[in-house]
């Protein structure tokens, strides 16, 4: 078994490379406005690398739990999402999943997580009290990816690459609601709770589709290019951002407005994308260089660059306890980065 889906993970990921390696179409990106009109905290920030916590067998998707200082960490070759303590750096423990787990939501109120399992087309429903699987939800959607979780609408979300759509599946009994069509390989998935919209990317047919989840399908769309494989939500600021692979920017969305404000030039090809919504700071991870960019919404280029491990593919921010965390693929680590404001 373990050979049979290291080559489903191995496919996915081949795929994924010559996607960003080979510039699949003659879209150009936005232009790179700035300043873009997003509220700016205006404060330096410090940057502190607390080192790294080791996982052996390609770590790829992350979750931050900041109420209890923990991340879940998922190795889809092998079935298994580890448990990181961030307070102790070090494993916590591991649960065994579904084949091929990309990624995971946290659920705070019911205290699970749910994880996508790429090659059964399941999400795993973990209990996070007993640190087990308790059921595993048929999709019949082929290659689910991404995953969130809205729990205003107690609804959960998948990508599913390989059909095309997306699933929207009640929180409450567990239950597939539909699973309306996206386009050409949906990879990332974005909540925005406050106008009850999903953000979509449909990574190799070069566009981000705008789900009403009430009506159950698609009202629009956004030429992007192919290559989008990170979008995050910044709920305080009513934007969305988008990592273009192709053509090496954030591409950045009004929420209030559903219109592109233009973009913000990054490193070369920029995997995945986060936000600290206190701040208002962008951060990227650059897989080919192994390291992070911190982006200003309102002034050009990179404000820092900050060495990682090889082949970085996530990243995720605990406003909290002001933590940065990065799934190193490459060198089987996930990075630790502390910032503070330099007043404090």
């Amino acid at each position: 078994m373990r050979q049979k889906h290291t080559y489903a993970c191995k496919g996915l990921l081949i795929l994924l490379l010559l996607l960003f390696s080979t510039g699949c179409s003659a879209f150009k990106g936005y232009f790179e406005k700035s300043p873009i009109n997003v509220p700016v905290a205006r404060k330096k920030l410090i940057y502190e690398k607390l080192g790294d916590i080791s996982i052996t067998g390609k770590p790829w998707g992350i979750t931050m739990d900041p109420d209890n200082s923990k991340a879940y960490v998922t190795v889809p070759d092998d079935d298994l999402v580890y448990i990181l303590d961030l307070e102790k750096k070090e494993i916590a423990g591991k649960i065994t999943v579904g084949n091929n787990p990309w990624e995971t939501a946290l659920d705070k109120k019911r205290k699970r997580l749910y994880v996508t399992n790429g090659e059964e087309g399941t999400v795993s429903v973990v209990d996070l009290e007993n640190g087990k699987e308790t059921i595993r939800i048929k999709l019949d959607q082929k290659l689910p990816t991404d995953i969130a979780l809205s729990e205003t609408r107690d609804e959960i979300y998948t990508a599913n690459s390989g059909s095309g759509t997306m699933s929207i599946i009640s929180s409450v009994d567990l239950q597939v609601k539909s699973s309306p069509v996206t386009g050409e390989y949906p990879y990332s998935i974005a909540v925005d709770d406050t106008n009850h919209r999903i953000y979509v990317s449909n990574t190799l047919g070069g566009n981000i589709s705008v789900v009403d989840p009430e009506k159950g399908k698609a009202e629009k769309s956004f030429n992007t290019g192919k290559g989008i494989t990170g979008l995050v939500t910044d709920g305080k600021g009513n934007r969305t951002y988008a990592a273009s692979s192709e053509t090496n920017q954030v591409i950045v969305i009004d929420n209030g407005t559903e219109t592109i404000e233009g973009a913000l030039k990054t490193l070369q090809h920029p995997f995945d994308v986060c936000v600290d919504e206190d701040n208002k700071y962008v951060y990227t991870v650059n897989r080919e260089k192994g390291s992070i960019s911190v982006l200003n919404p309102q002034n050009p280029g990179s404000l820092a660059e900050i060495e990682t491990g090889k082949s970085p593919v996530r990243i995720a921010i605990d406003p909290v306890h002001r933590l940065i965390a990065v799934v190193n693929n490459g060198s089987d680590t996930i990075s630790l980065i502390r910032y503070k404001v330099e007043s404090d």
